[in-house]
Parts: structure tokens; C-alpha cells; sequence
């Protein structure tokens, strides 16, 4: 019955002739279900979702469909939406968001009742004595090499030793930037910055974490001004960078792994 619902919601937003796929809150599709079962759940949806609200309260068309999706799964909730006899056999694939599909969001209640973001598909780092760099990407995610001043440590600029990661988010006007290298004796620095895609200036006052692959924190600092956030000395494994800006929580899932063949990289 969900993806019938699914189905209706995409007539609802794309109209007859996709003129909604240029409003403002369409890219919040997704959204407006976990936005709705909130509030069914008797929770506060709005101020989970404040972009979202906003939108509710100034654009009619939109409050319209968020009314009658609301309808539809309060029934549903209640055992009294009919299930068609057969599924509809239209073609909604060409409704397919922009966003790569082997690289989704979802969003998620954890067990403290938080609603948070989750990047489903884990992010590849490959690590040598040369540097890191990232593994298999979507083809719309393309890496840059980064080019490292000199220091005590690497005297002269090293290139293709670091590498940068522009990464969307569902948010369209928020991304972050992952840095991965240097490398020094097969440890990996990760550095972090979020930035408002429209004007790529950085945002303040988030808090950015590393946890293992258990999810116990290993270190924890929060952007100032235009500075990154830096985790050094990472070994080979698994991990969770958690992001928290505007009242919402991201995760990253990493793994850093030695390139084959160069499993000793002292």
C-alpha cells in the first residue's frame, strides 16, 4: 500500500505537466511522509522539519497536497484504504530523483527518538604509502586532488596525495566537503566542512564526530569560522562521522582500507 501512496503523492507533486518539479519545496517530497507520520505518532513534526513547515505555511498548493496525503494515511493507519484489486500499472520510474540512486539518504528515528539522516551506501577510502584516495563513487561524485603546502613532514608539495569529496545532501542548498590525506605511516587525516551549496560558505557552529564502528565517540569538535574539522592518525576500519547543523543529525559511514597488495604501510 506504501508504494501506492508513493505513486499518488508523485501525480500530486509533478502536476500535468511537471511545472511543480520547479517549486522550491519539491525536493521535501520525501520528507513530507516522515513529516506526516510524525505527527500521527502525536510528535512534533515541525520543529524536526522547519524548512518543510515553512513551505507548508506559504505555498497553498503545497498544503494542499501535504492535506490530502495526510488523509490518505490516516486511513491507511486505520485499516480503512482500500488496496486496489490490481497494483497500478503506470510507469513512475521517469520520476526517479536526481540524486544517484546507489547513493541514498534515508531518514531515521535512533534509539534516543532523534530523527536523523543516514547515508545508506558506505563510503570507500583507499589508503597507500603514496596517499588516500576514494574507492568506487557514483558518476556524479568526482573527487579532487588536493594539493598539500609543504611542512616539516613533506618538505616539497606532494600531489594526488590528499583528495576532496563534494557530497549532497537532501537538503539542495547544503553539502559537505570531506578531505582525506595526508597519509603517514598508514594512518589517514579526515577533514570535514559544511557549506551552503548557493554561496559555498562555510557553516558555523556544527558539531562534526568520529565514531567507531560501534559508535562510541572518538573525538569531537565543532566548525568555527571558515576551518575544517580535522581527525588525525586514523587507521585502517570502520567509521561514522556524525554531522549536526540546523537542528538535524548526519551520518557517514567510512571505511578506510589498505589498497591490495599494500597491506604493510609502515
Amino acid at each position: 500500500m506504501e508504494s501506492t501512496l508513493k505513486a499518488i503523492l508523485q501525480v500530486m507533486l509533478t502536476g500535468d505537466e511537471g511545472e511543480t518539479e520547479q517549486a522550491p519545496w519539491y525536493p521535501y517530497q520525501n520528507d513530507l511522509y516522515v513529516y506526516i507520520d510524525l505527527e500521527l505518532d502525536g510528535l512534533d513534526a515541525a520543529s524536526r522539519f522547519p524548512v518543510l513547515k515553512e513551505y507548508l505555511d506559504d505555498y497553498e498548493t503545497f498544503r494542499e497536497i501535504y492535506t490530502e496525503l495526510k488523509a490518505l494515511l490516516s486511513l491507511e493507519r486505520q485499516g480503512k484504504l482500500v488496496q486496489p484489486p490490481a497494483g497500478p500499472n503506470i510507469d513512475f520510474s521517469y520520476l526517479a530523483p536526481s540524486q544517484p540512486s546507489d547513493w541514498p539518504w534515508r531518514r531515521l528515528l535512533d534509539t534516543a527518538g532523534d530523527l536523523r539522516a543516514r547515508l545508506v551506501t558506505e563510503i570507500e577510502i583507499v589508503v597507500d604509502k603514496l596517499g588516500a584516495s576514494f574507492g568506487s563513487l557514483p558518476e556524479a561524485l568526482t573527487p579532487q586532488t588536493v594539493r598539500l603546502a609543504a611542512t616539516r613532514n613533506n618538505p616539497t608539495e606532494v600531489e594526488k596525495s590528499a583528495q576532496s569529496l563534494a557530497l549532497p545532501t537532501l537538503e539542495g542548498d547544503l553539502s559537505f566537503r570531506l578531505k582525506i590525506g595526508p597519509v603517514s605511516e598508514g594512518k589517514t587525516t579526515l577533514s570535514t566542512l559544511i557549506l551552503q551549496t548557493s554561496t559555498q560558505q562555510p557553516l558555523k557552529s556544527a558539531r562534526i564526530t568520529l565514531r567507531d564502528k560501534d559508535r562510541r565517540m572518538l573525538e569531537s569538535n565543532r566548525t568555527q569560522g571558515n576551518q575544517e574539522v580535522v581527525f588525525r592518525d586514523i587507521e585502517a576500519g570502520s567509521y561514522f562521522v556524525e554531522i549536526k547543523c540546523q537542528g538535524q543529525v548526519w551520518e557517514l559511514p567510512l571505511i578506510f582500507a589498505p589498497k591490495e597488495g599494500t597491506a604493510d604501510l609502515q
